[in-house]
């Protein structure tokens, strides 16, 4: 959002479009994306036609008033902190979570950190959260949460829907009242996070037919026909499963909390802190919504 009240303010400056561009050294389709981008996200109309020029409307007339000596004073604290805001960042990152949304959310976050060079490392959760406790690593995204932790800081940064996958064409996983699937290990994060969850859900009677060590290897038995399986969304979906094969849970659903962990002293620091304001920030905009087809 900076980039995009820079060139409405630069808008306001300069008279033109052209101006603006060659002011902030961008071109003019640029600025009017960056502009356009602004006020979808407001919700407002910030421009108006006048003969082939186009003026700035009363609320964003306004809004550059209010926001120009903000953002000038943002940019140098940003500029003066930037030393402070640089550096590498171990995090270890569930498995599940790497092979699905969790790329997509790091490059946002280092999008809004530049300065941040993320060195990633895949593990189950708890494997994860212990790095974090012995300081191998200064953060870990995992799945589930970290209970009984007093050495650790952990904060949930939303919700990922666990979902059926079932073979296309196959039959239906959920007959009278019953839901036979196949899950993930008894011991793993994830169900230990969603079980007595799933087994209060009154409207089904739970049978688990297998048990394996994998979501990716759960969905691709269950493509095959081997039963269906409760996976997270996110990896249904990176595994590019049909729409069709792929039910939520009715009601308000079923879902796996997503943790962000390290030691306490660890979230003090200014990277750290820019890091973990970010990744709360991009990360229910980046973990997937649940499909319309239910059980």
């Amino acid at each position: 959002m900076l980039d995009d009240l820079e060139a409405l303010i630069a808008l306001r400056e300069h008279g033109t479009m052209t101006k603006a561009a060659t002011a902030l050294r961008l071109s003019q389709s640029a600025i009017s994306k960056r502009i356009t981008a602004l006020g979808s996200e407001l919700g407002i109309e910030l421009l108006r036609p006048v003969g082939r020029r186009v003026q700035l409307t009363p609320f964003a007339a306004e809004l550059v008033e209010r926001t120009a000596p903000l953002l000038s004073e943002l940019r140098v604290l940003i500029r003066s902190g930037r030393s402070a805001l640089s550096g590498e960042l171990p995090i270890a990152v569930s498995e599940s979570v790497l092979a699905s949304w969790g790329p997509r959310l790091l490059a946002r976050v280092q999008s809004d950190v530049p300065g941040v060079r993320f060195s990633v490392a895949a593990h189950r959760s708890p494997v994860a959260i212990d790095l974090a406790r012995s300081g191998e690593v200064m953060l870990a995204l995992v799945a589930g949460q970290a209970e009984g932790a007093a050495d650790l800081a952990a904060h949930t940064v939303g919700h990922e829907p666990m979902v059926v996958v079932t073979a296309p064409g196959s039959n239906e996983p959920c007959r009278d009242g019953r839901l036979s699937v196949m899950a993930i290990e008894p011991h793993a994060a994830t169900w230990q996070s969603v079980e007595s969850r799933l087994r209060r859900m009154s409207e089904l009677e739970l049978e688990i037919t297998a048990t394996l060590q994998s979501f990716a290897a759960l969905t691709q038995m269950a493509r095959a026909g081997f039963g269906a399986a409760l996976v997270p969304l996110g990896i249904a979906q990176a595994m590019r499963v049909g729409r069709g094969s792929i039910l939520a849970f009715p009601g308000a659903g079923l879902t796996r909390p997503i943790s962000l962990i390290g030691r306490i002293r660890t979230f003090d620091g200014a990277l750290v802190s820019a890091v973990s304001a970010s990744l709360e920030r991009h990360a229910r905009a980046t973990i997937p919504d649940p499909p319309r087809e239910t059980l």
